[in-house]
């Protein structure tokens, strides 16, 4: 699903699949280059994994959409729609913690030169997320490609 390549680590996201109705979750693997060794990073609760940001000054960071059950699928039509633990998680300390809370789901995040993290969820919304909370910057443009760049 996603990879990111750091100074000494390589991380890897793996997609979720759809597995006799029931989703198998996303894997975090991450890579030391140095000493060659792979670690399964423990998503907890997290099963639909998108995309993966990091920034050198402040680590790695998961961008989550909500947990869909099977049974959304079949009745996607009837309005069902399963919101658990999407946001964006930073990995501190071995342990992934939410840091901001999107029932839409983080779709994709990224940082600007100066230390701002901006995310986009499913529906278009872009947010900016600092020490204070969040503010949503833009609102519902659904189409939104998946890259952002600041310049």
């Amino acid at each position: 699903e996603d990879i990111v390549l750091t100074e000494k680590v390589i991380y890897c996201l793996t997609a979720p699949y759809l597995e006799n109705g029931k989703w198998q979750a996303s894997k975090l693997y991450e890579y030391n280059i140095d000493s060659e060794t792979t670690k399964n990073i423990n998503l907890g609760n997290i099963t639909l994994a998108r995309s993966l940001t990091y920034s050198k000054a402040k680590g790695l960071y998961v961008n989550v959409l909500p947990t869909f059950s099977y049974k959304w699928f079949e009745e996607y039509n009837n309005g069902l729609w399963v919101n658990e633990y999407g946001g964006i998680y930073h990995y501190v300390d071995g342990e992934l913690k939410m840091i901001f809370e999107n029932n839409e789901g983080v779709f994709y995040s990224t940082f600007t030169q100066n230390g701002k993290l901006y995310a986009t969820n499913t529906y278009g919304e872009v947010y900016v997320i600092d020490d204070k909370g969040s503010k949503v910057l833009i609102d519902g443009l659904f189409n939104v490609k998946k890259y952002m760049f600041f310049i």
